[in-house]
């Protein structure tokens, strides 16, 4: 066998067993600037591996809004299954709500990174929804049912099965509330999608509630194969299914900027996030700023590469643009320096791809330990 074409077939090959690899659902790194900041995601252990009943997921999310613990949230959430699975071409079929905020993760690892900091900011805004709608209606969590028939797949984030839940709230007149949600089946377990907000705005009946936590329940468990519950406490914590990295300083502008320009050559994307500097080290705060600026460099590379989501556009060539093997040749350089108060600069960058041009601004923070990004304007 010729050994370049031998060395091919491996490297696909290892790409594969990287995709399919959903026993953990851990994204691993070998790079040492890749550890996890303890000081914002604590290092939590896990107490069970998974949830087996849909059920039982959406109760222990509900147990995490009612213990204010958006980690603990989060955790409950397709973060890093959907960003694994997402099908971008389904999902630009269906016209999926905020489908333009994807990246192509599911098609080429190359953009795994960035999705997954996008969809751990939207699962922190499903709690951060949910959490206001617990503290303005004063509303407590008292139950779940399966709300319809089911589908057995997700097409659009390749999921095995796909179960639509019923949350029953109730204020303090008694008076009972419900929204449905989402939740994902990926070998064996199941996560609540990241899609759309909750909206906790329908009054129903005392009869309607009673009719809605009968014994049906059961008998669409042994219908569609769901394991029984195992009825979660607050002490169950799923494991980590997002990262903290430990952020990445250079000591001069001029350095920082040629070593950002280096990762997106290389393609290593999950380094490119390190250089993020976070304005806070409240958690909450900081994977919001996260995920704003995974987006950021996103929009600069789709802008580099010319993608345009547009209906005159064929599905297959809008997805043919974002191939990461159209990056054939990559640089950057500083154009410009604006300094501004407090440790700050605004520093303009042009990158090229394939001669194509794009100008960025590149808004710059000095700490301690030097200097690093805190946004991406393009």
């Amino acid at each position: 066998m010729n050994w370049k074409k031998g060395k091919k077939i491996v490297a696909v090959f290892l790409l594969l067993a990287l995709a399919v690899e959903m026993a953990g659902y851990h994204f691993i790194s070998e790079k040492e600037q890749l550890i996890v900041n303890d000081t914002l995601a604590d290092s939590r252990e896990a107490t069970v591996e998974g949830m087996k009943n849909p059920l039982d997921t959406v109760e222990y999310l509900m147990n995490a809004v009612q213990q204010k613990d958006a980690d603990k949230f989060i955790r409950g959430c397709a973060v890093t299954e959907q960003a694994y699975g997402a099908d971008y071409e389904n999902l630009l079929k269906e016209k999926s709500q905020s489908v333009e905020l994807y990246a192509p993760s599911g098609d080429w690892l190359y953009y795994f990174p960035l999705m997954q900091a996008v969809l751990t900011q939207q699962a922190l805004k499903i709690y951060q929804a949910y959490a206001a709608d617990f503290q303005d209606h004063n509303l407590k969590f008292t139950g779940s049912h399966y709300s319809k028939e089911q589908e057995r797949t997700e097409d659009g984030w390749r999921a095995a099965g796909v179960c639509m839940v019923e949350l029953l709230f109730k204020d303090p007149s008694d008076v009972v509330y419900s929204c449905e949600a989402e939740v994902l089946e990926y070998d064996g377990q199941w996560k609540m999608k990241i899609g759309e907000m909750p909206d906790i705005t329908e009054a129903i009946s005392k009869e309607d509630t009673e009719e809605i936590l009968s014994e049906a329940d059961k008998n669409f468990e042994e219908t569609h194969g769901i394991e029984e519950r195992e009825d979660p406490d607050e002490q169950t914590l799923l494991p980590a299914n997002y990262f903290c990295y430990k952020e990445t300083k250079e000591q001069t502008p001029e350095k920082l900027v040629q070593e950002w320009i280096y990762t997106l050559k290389k393609g290593e994307l999950e380094k490119a996030l390190t250089y993020f500097t976070g304005e806070s080290m409240i958690l909450e705060e900081y994977l919001e700023k996260k995920g704003e600026y995974a987006e950021q460099l996103k929009k600069l590379l789709f802008d580099v590469l010319e993608v345009q989501q547009e209906d005159s556009l064929s599905v297959q060539k809008q997805i043919a643009k974002m191939d990461p093997q159209n990056i054939v040749y990559l640089r950057g350089y500083i154009r410009e320096q604006t300094e501004r108060e407090g440790g700050r600069l605004e520093v303009q960058v042009e990158v090229q791809v394939n001669g194509q041009k794009s100008e960025a601004v590149l808004f710059l923070k000095k700490s301690e330990n030097g200097w690093g990004i805190t946004k991406i304007g393009v």
